[in-house]
C-alpha cells in the first residue's frame, strides 16, 4: 500500500514541476523540501491507517501470539513510513543547502568577474584619457605652428601647418570618441558589479 502511494505521490510531484523551468535551483530545492515533508506526512498517515486495519483484523478470535505479531507488524509499518519520510526530508534539506551554497558561489563569481571588468575598464579609460591629452597637446602645437607660419607669410609653411592642424583635429575627435566609449563601458561594468553585489546580498538574505 505504501509503495503504491509513493508512486502516485511521485507522479503528482512530477506534474507539479511542469512549467517551472523559470524557477531557480534554490526555489526548486525549497519546493522539493515542501513536497518531501508533505509526502512524509501523507505516507505516515497512510501507514497509520494500514496499521489500524491490521489491528482491526487481529481483533477476531486469535491467539495471543498472533495478536502480538499483528501489533508488531502495525508498528513496523508506521516506523518504516516515518523513517522513509525522514530520509526524504533530510535528502531534500541537503539538496536545498547545496543549491543555496551554489547560488552564493555563483553570485561571488559574478562579483569577482565584474570587479575585474571594472578594473580593466578603468585602466583602458585612463589610457584613452592620456592619449586624448597627448592629441590635444599636438593639436595645440599645430595651431601654434600655424600661427607662426601665418606671421612669417611663408605659404608653404602655412599649408603644411594647416594640414597638421587638420590631422591633429581629426585625431582629437577620434580619441574623444574612444574616451566616450570607454566611459560607457566603465559605467556598464560598474552596473554589472552593483547587480552582482545585490544578487549576493539577496542570496545571503534568502538563505
Amino acid at each position: 500500500m505504501i509503495t503504491a502511494w509513493k508512486s502516485w505521490a511521485g507522479l503528482l510531484a512530477m506534474a507539479a514541476l511542469v512549467g517551472c523551468s523559470n524557477t531557480t535551483p534554490v526555489e526548486e530545492a525549497r519546493q522539493d523540501l515542501r513536497e518531501a515533508q508533505s509526502e512524509a506526512h501523507q505516507e505516515i498517515a497512510a501507514a497509520e491507517q494500514e496499521a489500524a486495519e491490521i489491528r482491526h483484523e487481529a481483533r477476531r478470535p486469535v491467539s495471543g501470539e498472533e495478536m502480538r505479531e499483528a501489533d508488531q507488524e502495525a508498528a513496523e509499518t508506521v516506523q518504516e513510513a516515518r523513517e522513509e519520510g525522514q530520509e526524504e526530508i533530510i535528502e531534500a534539506r541537503e539538496e536545498l543547502t547545496e543549491a543555496q551554497q551554489e547560488q552564493r558561489d555563483d553570485a561571488q563569481d559574478e562579483i569577482e568577474a565584474a570587479q575585474q571588468s571594472v578594473t580593466s575598464e578603468e585602466q583602458d579609460l585612463q589610457q584613452a584619457q592620456q592619449t586624448l591629452e597627448d592629441a590635444e597637446a599636438k593639436h595645440q602645437a599645430a595651431q601654434d605652428k600655424l600661427k607662426t607660419a601665418k606671421e612669417s607669410g611663408n605659404e608653404d609653411a602655412i599649408s603644411d601647418a594647416q594640414e597638421e592642424v587638420s590631422d591633429a583635429h581629426e585625431t582629437v575627435k577620434e580619441v574623444q570618441q574612444t574616451v566616450d566609449a570607454e566611459l560607457k563601458e566603465l559605467e556598464e561594468a560598474r552596473t554589472r558589479l552593483a547587480k552582482a553585489e545585490d544578487k549576493l546580498e539577496q542570496a545571503q538574505a534568502s538563505n
